[in-house]
């Protein structure tokens, strides 16, 4: 089980989470930041946690956002990543979103996309304050 709050950024231009997993991992928190570019609808998710600030040890810039777009209820999010030390591209896709629930996966590919290996679901539930 884990806590997420959710607070949208000004203008429109996005929101940003604090995750807070209560059985796993005690004392990390991961942060996300979403973008939104009206322009194109397309989203840039970056996600930073209290480990290594989502900085990228070798450039010492924030690691590269999962990119996309919702279309028919889903989102679907690509990009590069590290797994291991070897490179491998991750996924993230929102589903079955309403106002109270929303579902988020995260796959990893070692293929360049051809195959997925899903590796983490989160079932989300808005609690009533």
């Amino acid at each position: 089980m884990a806590i997420q709050h959710a607070q949208k950024l000004p203008a429109g231009i996005g929101n940003y989470d604090e995750f807070t997993p209560l059985d796993w991992r005690p004392g990390f928190i991961g942060m996300s930041l979403r973008i939104y570019n009206p322009e194109t609808a397309m989203w840039s998710i970056y996600w930073l946690n209290n480990k290594n600030g989502g900085i990228e040890a070798s450039t010492g810039m924030l690691a590269a956002p999962v990119v996309g777009q919702f279309q028919n209820g889903i989102g679907s999010f690509l990009g590069p990543d590290q797994f291991d030390g070897k490179a491998i591209l991750v996924r993230y896709t929102w589903s079955d979103i309403s106002p109270n629930s929303a579902r988020w996966q995260q796959a990893f590919s070692s293929d360049e996309g051809l195959s997925w290996e899903t590796n983490w679901i989160m079932q989300m539930s808005r609690v009533q304050r």
